[in-house]
């Protein structure tokens, strides 16, 4: 278990996040870490690796000679060295690595051997990395119809899916409306004030969602005119950034940070949850779970719960489940999300962050 990604042996306290496409760094890690503050990575140390881990496997087999589990892989390096434009460079350089990549069972280039064999190598933060693995994608986040969602213990992806289908699935939900508002917003922004800079849109945005604001009419409507001017489309925009503002909140009379870190609170603790349940067979049915509480937790109960359920055992079931010769699945997980629950774990103490 890490202890806040800290360790003393290293000059540099910085913290690389390597991704498999731009939905992870521009959608659920923008959003993360803006709702969670405390943990320190900066967008520059966000990569996308732009393919799976089945073409990150092939490519760890051509750099380093057989065995990897006796290699001293250096991913920064394999990665840096094979991007245009990116100077190279070391794990050295890096305090802690993490890693967040999609299971999808349906590419024709999985394979349980390497994605097994990758989970097994990247198991240390402070060395070669620490790896995430989502089920079946990175959009399993956002699997949920309302939160909490008592329905989300019971949610599988049929293997059968492909990726565009399961994207699909979760285009309307409530996380979704959340996670993508600021870049709603700047993109209306852009669009009715073409002549306006890049740097005034954004600050527009950022006093829309001020913490404090009201997100009343009149006052989105003044901060627009602040921000960016005056023009025939002032009412338009102002009335159409209302509208989603109100429809992306879960509680109106929050801010934006602070509704943000509710919902990520209650998706990590319902992921948590179900990852303990795949591994022990104990999936909750919608009744009992509304019977049992699915947002009735406590710190120690949470520490107690990261505890108990290893990665490579999910796999395992994951892996099993998908080749059930009758209707083959796996249960949506979204393991990335732990990222948060692995830096502090009592980052997810609602009654300390002010909510």
């Amino acid at each position: 278990m890490l202890n806040n990604y800290r360790t003393s042996e290293r000059e540099r306290s910085k913290t690389l996040l390597v991704v498999e496409g731009s939905h992870e760094k521009k959608l659920l890690f923008f959003s993360l870490l803006k709702a969670f503050p405390e943990i320190n990575i900066k967008r520059d140390n966000i990569w996308i690796y732009r393919t799976n881990i089945y073409m990150l496997y092939d490519q760890l087999i051509k750099e380093y000679s057989e065995p990897l589990e006796q290699v001293d892989i250096d991913l920064p390096y394999v990665l840096s060295r094979n991007a245009d434009n990116k100077p190279t460079q070391y794990k050295r350089d890096y305090t802690n690595i993490f890693l967040v990549f999609d299971y999808e069972r349906h590419d024709p280039n999985f394979s349980e051997y390497k994605i097994n064999r990758l989970l097994s190598l990247f198991d240390n933060v402070t060395d070669v990395g620490q790896l995430y693995i989502n089920y079946p994608m990175v959009e399993s986040y956002m699997d949920f119809s309302c939160v909490p969602d008592a329905a989300f213990y019971q949610k599988k992806a049929w293997v059968i899916q492909r990726g565009n289908e399961y994207k699909n699935l979760v285009k309307d939900s409530p996380v979704l409306k959340l996670v993508e508002l600021e870049h709603r917003i700047e993109n209306i922004l852009k669009e009715k004030y073409p002549g306006v800079s890049n740097s005034k849109i954004h600050n527009c945005v950022d006093l829309l969602l001020n913490e404090s604001n009201s997100f009343s009419f009149d006052v989105i409507k003044e901060d627009i005119r602040s921000s960016v001017g005056d023009n025939d489309s002032l009412n338009q925009v102002s009335h159409l950034i209302a509208d989603i503002i109100e429809k992306a909140f879960f509680y109106y009379n929050w801010g934006y940070v602070k509704n943000l870190r509710w919902m990520f609170t209650h998706i990590i603790f319902q992921n948590l949850v179900k990852a303990e349940m795949i591994e022990n067979d104990t999936i909750l049915s919608m009744s009992e779970a509304a019977e049992k509480g699915i947002t009735d937790y406590n710190i120690i109960e949470l520490t107690d719960l990261r505890n108990a359920f290893s990665s490579k055992s999910v796999l395992g079931v994951q892996n099993k489940s998908a080749n059930h010769h009758m209707n083959p699945y796996i249960w949506v997980l979204n393991t990335s999300v732990f990222l948060v629950s692995d830096y502090k774990i009592s980052l997810l103490d609602l009654t300390k962050a002010n909510l």
